[in-house]
């Protein structure tokens, strides 16, 4: 992958945020394939804190 050994064992140990570029790549490294899954927010987390509505 070409990254240093800390950066994955910060990838690892979710203590980084990573492109999906890397994610990619980390899985091709690990002969995984790579395939993100999108779903709705919880309910309260990632709100704007100001909104206009209301």
């Amino acid at each position: 992958m070409k990254v240093s050994r800390p950066y994955i064992t910060k990838v690892l140990h979710e203590d980084v945020n990573f492109s999906f570029r890397t994610a990619a790549k980390l899985a091709n490294a690990l002969k995984m394939d790579f395939f993100p899954a999108l779903r709705p927010q919880e309910e309260g987390r990632n709100a704007p804190e100001n909104s206009d509505a209301g």
